[in-house]
């Protein structure tokens, strides 16, 4: 149950962040694409860290994060000084890739990384 809270803390925070006019973004430093593809990494990491270690829970949490990402930069059509930018969807899109990536290599069970399933906790 925490770890549904923290996803809910993070992408609460990520939708503030995404929909915040543009004078107070460039307050807190403007919008780049790295920072696009680490916030998206860290949503699509949090779903999996936070859901059922499924076959499909990977490309599922990836899919919410490109999909959450394409909605946010659509809402920001009605925010005072932003506008949606597709080259922003496909940092998102990057960001969510990368951590299903690196996810599946280090975290699923049976991947050459982890071939047992256990977290690095519980191999301690």
């Amino acid at each position: 149950m925490i770890r549904k809270a923290i996803v809910a803390a993070y992408l609460a925070g990520l939708t503030v962040g995404s929909l915040l006019p543009k004078d107070a973004a460039d307050a807190l430093g403007g919008t780049n694409p790295v920072l696009h593809i680490v916030a998206y990494f860290g949503l699509t990491a949090l779903i999996f860290w936070a859901g059922p270690r499924s076959g499909r829970a990977l490309p599922v949490g990836a899919a919410f994060s490109v999909v959450w990402g394409a909605l946010l930069e659509a809402a920001q059509l009605w925010v005072p000084g932003r506008a949606p930018g597709w080259d922003d969807v496909a940092a998102n899109a990057a960001g969510a890739v990368l951590a299903a990536l690196v996810c599946s290599r280090f975290c699923v069970k049976g991947s050459a990384s982890n071939p047992d399933g256990k977290s690095a906790d519980e191999r301690s």
